[in-house]
């Protein structure tokens, strides 16, 4: 056996990271973002009469005949999370399962907000028809920073992701301190900040998504860019 042949069993094959999947995760993580943002704007154009972005939550597009177009935004959503996060997770060596899971978290809210959406009464008014879509609302939210906060950790064992870690990690807080403005200033309906809760939902979204795409450019700079060979360790000559 070559000394190169040896060097290449020496690295974990989930540090073999020009394997197809991490390509198509970074792809997926920077779709799923992108996709989901042309849809909510898109629907928002076409209701413009009868909705404001302003105002309504992004949920509050399910609401209505058409309602299965944002329920159908939010699964394509959830799929894309959970293709981003295997991809992801074959390029760690350290805390991967943990950090697969927080995509799996993202991805079942999304689901969820699919599979409990909003409805419409004959006034034209928006609620949660089966009372589980708010909660899974406050949940997904939940998850986004904290999240994003425990991926930051699991980022920051690994010396390809250590560098992205703290941007993941400032991003996480900035969303915290939404979180709190939304939940307390903003959703409920008597909260002084709700004629602009679907704005201040609008610019929470406008942080995450940007760190999200960033963590898909890394994985794809990993699988495609000069990064992407895996340092030498412990490798043996056998002449």
């Amino acid at each position: 056996m070559t000394t190169q042949q040896r060097a290449h069993l020496d690295v974990p094959a989930s540090r073999r990271v020009t394997d197809v999947l991490p390509a198509i995760g970074a792809v997926a993580g920077i779709a799923g973002p992108l996709l989901f943002t042309v849809g909510f704007i898109a629907q928002g154009y076409v209701r413009r009469t009868e909705y404001s972005p302003i105002a309504e939550t992004i949920s509050a597009l399910e609401a209505g005949p058409i309602g299965w177009i944002q329920q159908l935004n939010f699964v394509i959503f959830a799929v894309l999370m959970i293709i981003f996060g295997t991809g992801l997770r074959i390029t760690l060596t350290h805390r991967r399962r943990i950090a697969f899971v927080i995509f799996v978290w993202w991805a079942a809210g999304l689901l969820a907000a699919a599979i409990f959406p909003l409805g419409e009464t004959s006034e034209g008014e928006t609620y949660d028809v089966t009372g589980l879509h708010q909660p899974n609302g406050f949940a997904f939210f939940l998850s986004t920073w904290a999240g994003l906060a425990v991926l930051s950790w699991c980022l920051r064992a690994d010396y390809l992701w250590r560098s992205i870690s703290r941007y993941a990690l400032i991003t996480s807080a900035v969303l915290a301190l939404l979180f709190v403005i939304l939940g307390a200033f903003a959703i409920p309906s008597s909260a002084p900040l709700h004629p602009w809760a679907g704005l201040l939902q609008r610019i929470y979204l406008a942080v995450w998504f940007p760190c999200l795409i960033a963590l898909a450019v890394r994985l794809w700079r990993l699988v495609r860019g000069p990064s992407r060979t895996a340092p030498q360790i412990n490798v043996i000559s056998t002449g």
